[in-house]
This record gives structure tokens, sequence and C-alpha cells, in this order.
């Protein structure tokens, strides 16, 4: 019950740390059961009652150290939180991940790794937090407010140093509240006025400083007025115009000073017009000329103000992918990045006016792109329908980020994406906001051993018994050899990587040599197979093979090494070499047998025909000497 003590070995003398109601960045409980120190230099307390505590050191400006302590106890609300409030064991893996074991909670996996994605979402049981409608847009205005449009509840302002959330929704018994509940864009301009898009409500312009706002509707009485009340994206160009691109309006210019709107819209009997009147998105080049996003891309020339069309050939690769444009982002080499609904990533080189593709089969984690950002790195970040995906262009590879790296959702919204000026992003999708620092997203570096963890015969599992002989004479885990019989021609392996950082992620690549798939495959024999973690094997011939797995963490850092066992499947006795010399053998002396026996004929013939020639030749005698008696009685004096 005296809290934590620290010893200073040159003075000898102990410095304490209570609870105190009064200090909530003090120790939260005055029983500590256990304390370690991991290998990034941190301090870590369980308590009894109060949770898990973090000691943090800063040097104070008179020289000296001072410490906190940061708090992680459990939230009813927070599956994610510490599962009880005492805890009595520590320990820290070879990975980095810290285990918690406490009483009547079970055992609490922290990793310190995971990425770093701030998360802005709807609390039922906390008003102070984001509507329960998915987020539609996102802006950052030059004092660091953070404003959140939603898809049906208004907009948010979010006051992010004192956690404080402000809502402007629409009260249909309040003429001065907010006009309509569907935000899908939101601006603030260099002449700091504060602008929203609604899907339906039209333009909406917001003083900040008195609370109240001017709409600006379609009147089809006026000519000058908003083209379509569903805006989609607002634009402020260098010399300061307001573009506003509407869903059934084509694009709109505004006149600050009159208020009023000149109009672009689709002529099917002109090509240089506007392609459709549903635009999506806006981009200014780094030359100043106006890329839009029309069902095709678009390029505006503001002295001709003509549009040349850029659209998708199914007869051209070089061609745009999808004409369904949902963001565009020019890099700092002059590529335009562009985000497709059904086409995944594409590239748009403005020399030649080629496009490049990233799809599905390309590492992209869904061929549906929300929002295109680029960090100083040139790295892309996309939004998807499957998570949060990086481009590293340089190496052509893909880092993808889902909702177990702690993002809002798999799903994300179109024209919910921002690239604030500290080089932070903001993405948003079906149940909230997430942000966060390109830089702070650090790759796991820690590849994980993989075990083989089971193994099947016919999809059934093979025990260790002393009743009976089994394929296994120890555990798979530690087995380096097995001998099958040709009649086991179905089985198979379980596997698993040994990293627990997010274990859901690991992927898995197995290979068995000896059936030919090292020459056939331009990776080595290895059969990538993602997630699974199972191979199965059927009707090999017998012969000696050498199974091998190995396994990536969730980042996609590759074991070098990898697990193998050696298999034998014994043949039938008629494939057996033994059988085949019996064979060879038994052969020859059938050989043998047939050729003696067909001597014995014909020695046989060969004295049968002797005896009979001799019985010919005693027969002919015979008749010789009747012939000579008869000579001699029919002339006895011959």
């Amino acid at each position: 019950g005296g809290g934590v003590n620290r010893f200073n070995e040159e003075t000898r003398k102990f410095e304490r740390f209570r609870h105190s109601d009064d200090d909530p960045r003090g120790v939260s409980h005055d029983i500590v059961l256990t304390i370690y120190g991991d290998r990034s230099g941190n301090i870590w307390m369980g308590t009894y009652g109060g949770g898990l505590e973090r000691l943090r050191a800063w040097h104070l400006d008179d020289g000296k150290i001072g410490y906190t302590f940061e708090h992680f106890v459990n939230d009813p609300t927070d599956e994610e939180s510490l599962a009880n409030n005492s805890v009595g064991v520590l320990y820290e893996d070879r990975y980095g991940i810290l285990w918690v074991g406490t009483f009547g909670g079970a055992l609490n996996k922290f990793d310190k790794q995971k990425p770093k994605f701030s998360y802005y979402k709807h609390n039922p049981q906390n008003s102070n937090s984001l509507p329960g409608e998915g987020v539609s847009a996102i802006f950052v205005d030059k004092d660091g407010i953070l404003w959140i449009g939603t898809a049906g509840g208004g907009f948010s302002r979010i006051d992010r140093e004192t956690g404080i959330y402000t809502q402007y929704v629409n009260d249909p018994n309040n003429p001065k509240s907010f006009p309509h509940s569907r935000v899908t864009a939101i601006l603030e301009d260099s002449h700091d006025e504060f602008w929203l898009g609604t899907s339906g409500g039209g333009l909406v312009n917001f003083d900040k400083e008195t609370n109240t706002f001017l709409q600006y509707v379609n009147d089809p009485e006026d000519e000058t007025s908003l083209s379509h009340n569903i805006v989609r994206v607002i634009h402020e160009d260098r010399d300061g115009n307001l573009w506003i691109g509407t869903h059934g309006g084509g694009l709109s210019k505004m006149d600050r000073w009159k208020r009023t709107f000149t109009h672009y819209r689709a002529n099917s009997e002109d090509p240089s017009s506007l392609h459709t009147n549903r635009v999506r998105a806006i981009h200014e080049g780094s030359d100043g000329v106006l890329w839009i996003a029309n069902d095709v891309l678009s390029k505006f020339d503001p002295v001709k103000e003509e549009f040349i069309h850029y659209k998708h050939d199914p007869k051209s690769m070089t061609t745009l992918s999808d004409n369904s444009i949902r963001s565009i982002y020019e890099d700092s080499k002059g590529f335009l990045w562009i985000g497709t609904l059904r086409g995944g990533l594409n590239r748009f080189t403005k020399r030649n006016g080629e496009f490049e593709h990233w799809r599905l089969q390309d590492g992209l984690p869904n061929d549906v792109v929300y929002g295109v950002l680029g960090d100083v790195h040139d790295n892309i970040w996309v939004s998807t329908n499957r998570g949060i995906s990086m481009l590293d262009d340089e190496n052509n590879r893909f880092q993808n980020y889902d909702i177990s790296d702690g993002l809002q959702s798999n799903e994300f919204s179109s024209g919910a994406y921002y690239l604030s000026e500290n080089g932070e992003m903001f993405f948003g999708g079906i149940n909230g906001c997430n942000s966060f620092f390109p830089d702070s997203i650090r790759t796991n570096p820690h590849a994980p051993n993989v075990v083989i963890t089971g193994f099947q015969v016919f999809n059934q599992e093979i025990q260790i018994t002393d009743e009976e002989t089994t394929q296994l004479k120890q555990s798979i885990t530690i087995t380096d050899s097995i001998v099958l019989s040709y009649k086991d021609n179905i089985f198979s392996f379980d596997f698993a990587a040994l990293h627990y950082s997010n274990p859901s992620k690991n992927q898995y690549a197995y290979r068995m040599v000896g059936l030919g798939s090292e020459s056939a495959s331009t990776r080595g024999g290895w059969q990538y197979v993602g997630t699974r973690r199972n191979a199965t094997f059927t009707n090999l011939n017998p012969g000696e093979y050498i199974f091998s797995v190995k396994g990536s963490n969730n980042d996609g850092q590759w074991q070098e090494s990898e697990t193998s066992i050696h298999i034998t499947i014994v043949p039938p006795f008629w494939r057996t070499w033994w059988f085949y010399i019996l064979c060879v053998v038994a052969g020859i002396g059938t050989i043998y047998l047939l050729m003696k026996g067909r001597e014995k004929v014909l020695v046989m013939r060969v004295n049968s025909l002797e005896r009979q020639v001799e019985n010919l030749k005693e027969e002919l005698k015979e008749q010789e000497e009747r012939y000579e008696r008869k000579e001699k009685e029919i002339n006895p004096f011959g």
C-alpha cells in the first residue's frame, strides 16, 4: 500500500510516488503488484485495482527529471481496453508485444508497434462524439480545428486540444439552424470564408463568429444561381476563384463580389464541353490547369474555356481503367494519381497522355478507390472498400491496413479524404474518421518463426497413442520426418506463424520439393497462399519429399529460414526394388525352363525320327530279302 519508490544510488535515498485524487498524472493505486522494464526502456507497473501504468520521464527546466504515469484501465464500453484493473504479471516477447496477466480478466495483449491511427467515432453513450452517420467530408482550418461532415447528422467542429465536439445539425423547427443534414464538402478559402456543400441543400456559407448560415440554392428562374443543389466538391484556385462541382448541374464558378455563378455544362453537340454534369473531384495542377472528374478525366483550358477528355478504351491498356473517377492527386513529379470506382488506382503522365494501372491482382486490396493522397516521400495512400493502402511507388509494393489495424471500418467513403498542411492524413468512412501521420506508420520489422501444428490423413487428425501404431511417434511440432504408406494418399499439414501483433494478417507460403513445382514456378516452387494455414496433398507417387513452409508478419516481413519435414511414402510391395529383382529372376528362370523344355522336345523329336528311319531301313531290308526269295523261286537256275 505504499505506492512506488524510486531508489537514488547517489544519495542512497528513496523518492516516493503515492496515489492522489488531485493528481491525474500520478500513480493510479498505492498497491503495486509487479514492475517490469521492456527493451525500449519503458517501466511498466501492474496495480491492484488501478490498472496498468507506464512511467514517463522528461527533463525539467531546472535540469531535473520529472515523472508522470500513463494509465491503462478497463472501460466497459471499449472491448480493446484492459480486461481487469488488477494486474499481476507482465512479460514482453521477442517481437515487442507486452503480455498482461490480470485477476479474473484473462490474458491481455498490448502491441506497442501497432500503427498510430487516431479514430473519431460515434459513441452512443457520449454526446461529445461524432453523430452516428458515416463521414462524408473532412477539413482542418488554419487554427487546427477539425471539421467533419456526415451523411445525415450535419457537421461537427472538433477542438482536438480540448477534445470538445460542437455539433451543427438541421432543426426543422429552427430556421437559423444548419439548413441540411447531409454535408458532402467543406472548405475555408483564402478570404476566411467557410463553405459547406450539401446533398440537396445547395452551397452554404458559414460565419464561424456569429454561427449563422447563408444558403445558395438553384433557382430555375435565375441562370446566375447555383446550377444544382447537390454539391460534391468545392475548390478555390490560385486566383481565388471558387469552383463548385455538382451532381447533375455540371461545374459552376462563383463571382465572389456579385455572388453569382457561371456554369459549364455538358453539351452532346459540343465535344469540347463538359463530358457529363456529374462532377466528383476538382484538382488544380502545378501549372494552374484544372482537372475535372466528370465520369471521365477532363482537362480544362481556362483561356479557351474548353475541355479535353481522357476516357476508358477497352482496346487500349494505356487509357483510363474506369471512367467513374472519385479522386485526383498530383505528386511532386507531376504525375496525376486517380482513384476510380471499379478500376483501382491510375497514374496519368501528362506528357504522353498515358495511364498506368494498379488493381487487385497487383496488390491493391480492392478495386474501389475513394480517396488518394501522397506523403513527403511520394508514397501514395488510398482509401478503399477493404481498408487503407500505401503504395511504395519506388518498389512497386503495397502495404495494406484494415480494421484489425485500428481503422474505423474496412469500408471508406467517397469525398472523405484530406491532407493537412502539416502532413497529417484523414480518411473517413461508414463508422467515423481515421487520421495519422504517414511517418508514424512504421513497418513491423520482426519476421516470425513458423511451426507445423497439425497433421491429418484423410482429414483425420493423427494422434499419438499407446494403443495403436500411427504415422507419428511424437508431436508433429518436433517431428522432422514422417513415413507414410502408399495408401495414405490424402494428407494435410497445419502451420502457424508465432507472431501475435496481428496474427490474422500473418501470411504463408509452402512447397513440396520432389513434385517438380520448383522448376515450374518463377518463385522457387513456393505456393503463396495468403492467410491460409494449411496445405493438402493427394495421390503423391511413392518416394522422398521435403515439405517446407515459411511465413510473414502482419506487415509482410518474410521469414528468411524455413520450417521443413522429410516425408517418405513407402510404395506397395509390387513397386519395390526387391520385387522388381524377383520378377527379373523369375522371368529369367521361366525363360530358362522354357528353353530347356523346348530342347527336350526337340531331342525327343530327333530320337523319334531316328527310330522311324531305322524302322524304314529294316522294312526296306525285309522287302529286299522277300524280293530276292521270290526271284529265286521264279528262276531257280538263274
